[in-house]
């Protein structure tokens, strides 16, 4: 973001109650049907081509690289570097994972993955995780 304001000199947080991450995905997929459709060139998620499903995802995990990367530079990672009397800002990093976020919900998008499917594969990969760690994985 070294070309913008920071987060936190651009949006004022007490005016914001916290929202589920299920609210958040409802209102980001608004957001999406009402501004970026047209910009994604595709009429909607369910009756995309496997070539725009292929597009889409190429693009999105280009975007979210992109705010890794973002994510990155907020935090002391050049072992090169002196970063003495400096602190990571936690708030700016943490704006970089909610971008990030936005790009995670539109590949669940191209993939027709609501936050309940979400929820449940979740919930099993967790278990099967750490089924592995406890036999040694």
């Amino acid at each position: 973001m070294s070309d913008q304001k920071k987060m936190k000199e651009v949006i004022d947080l007490n005016k914001f109650e916290s929202i589920t991450l299920e609210e958040a995905y409802k209102k980001h997929r608004a957001y999406v049907e009402k501004y970026m459709m047209g910009k994604l060139k595709v009429e909607s998620f369910e009756n995309m081509s496997d070539k725009d499903k292929t597009r889409l995802t190429k693009d999105f995990i280009h975007c979210l690289h992109d705010e890794l990367s973002e994510l990155l530079n907020f935090v002391h990672w050049k072992h090169w570097k002196d970063y003495s009397g400096k602190k990571i800002d936690n708030l700016e990093a943490k704006y970089e994972i909610v971008d990030m976020q936005h790009f995670l919900f539109n590949l669940c998008f191209i993939f027709g993955m609501d936050m309940e499917e979400f929820g449940r594969m979740f919930n099993a990969k967790l278990s099967e995780n750490v089924r592995r760690q406890e036999e040694g994985y």
